[in-house]
C-alpha cells in the first residue's frame, strides 16, 4: 500500500454512458495482481437466472493504467468496462414516473429534468461492476497479507438461513459459499428462499435479505 496506509477508489460513467470505470489512488508498487483471477470474480456479478437483471453486459475489465505485468506500478490504476447492452429507450416514461425504492425521485429533485434518467444514470446497480473491479483488487492484495473475506445470503424475506450469529463459522464453508450462484451456509435453506422471490415476483413485489460478509 502507499506510505499514509490511505487507499480512494472513485467510479465515473453511467449506466447507459459508453463506459463505467474505476480510478484507484494510493496502492504502492509491487503489489501481485492476477488479472485472470480478477476477470473470474468480476464475472460472478454477471446476472444469473430468471431472478435476475435481463440485462446482459459481457464485463471485460480493460486495466488503462496502474499495472503493467500483473504487478502494481505505484501509480494510479483505471479499469474501464464498456457498456454494450443499452435500451435507452426501455426507461423514456420513468422521466416522470419515478421507480419505488429508486434512485429517480431524488435524483430528478437535485438535477431537475436534464438529468440522464437512464437506466438509473449514475445511480444504476450498473455501477457496482466498477465497484466489483474495485474491490477484487484490494482483496487479492488483502488476501496476500492473509485477510480474507467471504460473504453469503443470511435470509431472504420471512426465511431465515445459517449465519455467523448461530453458532462457530467454518473460515472454508464461508469461501466455498461464495464460488456459489446463491451462497448459503446451507443449501438446505435454498428451496424455501426461492420459494419466497417467487412469491414476492407472483405479486409484482421484492422480499429484500440479509447479506453477511
Amino acid at each position: 500500500m502507499s506510505n499514509n496506509g490511505r487507499v480512494k477508489f472513485n467510479i465515473f460513467g453511467a449506466s447507459h454512458a459508453e463506459e463505467t470505470g474505476v480510478s484507484i489512488d494510493g496502492i504502492g508498487f509491487g503489489e501481485k495482481i492476477d488479472l485472470q483471477k480478477l476477470q473470474r470474480f468480476a464475472d460472478r456479478r454477471k446476472p444469473v437466472g430468471s431472478f435476475a437483471t435481463a440485462r446482459r453486459e459481457p464485463d471485460e475489465l480493460i486495466v488503462e493504467s496502474g499495472i503493467e505485468n500483473g504487478i502494481t506500478t505505484g501509480g494510479e490504476i483505471v479499469i474501464k468496462i464498456k457498456n454494450v447492452n443499452v435500451r435507452s429507450r426501455d426507461y423514456s416514461d420513468l422521466k416522470f414516473c419515478p421507480r419505488p425504492s429508486h434512485a429517480d425521485y431524488a435524483a430528478y429533485m437535485k438535477y431537475g429534468e436534464e438529468y440522464d434518467h437512464s437506466g438509473g444514470g449514475k445511480f444504476s446497480a450498473r455501477m457496482t461492476a466498477p465497484m466489483v473491479a474495485a474491490g477484487g483488487v484490494a482483496m487479492q492484495i488483502l488476501n496476500a497479507k492473509g485477510i480474507r473475506i467471504g460473504g453469503y445470503v443470511q435470509a431472504i424475506g420471512g426465511v431465515s438461513g445459517a449465519g455467523y450469529r448461530f453458532g462457530e463459522i467454518d473460515e472454508t464453508a464461508v469461501i466455498s459459499a461464495g464460488e456459489s450462484d446463491f451462497p448459503l451456509l446451507d443449501e438446505s435453506y435454498k428451496p424455501a428462499m426461492l420459494r419466497e422471490i417467487e412469491g414476492a415476483a407472483a405479486e409484482g413485489d421484492s422480499c429484500g435479505g440479509v447479506i453477511e460478509c
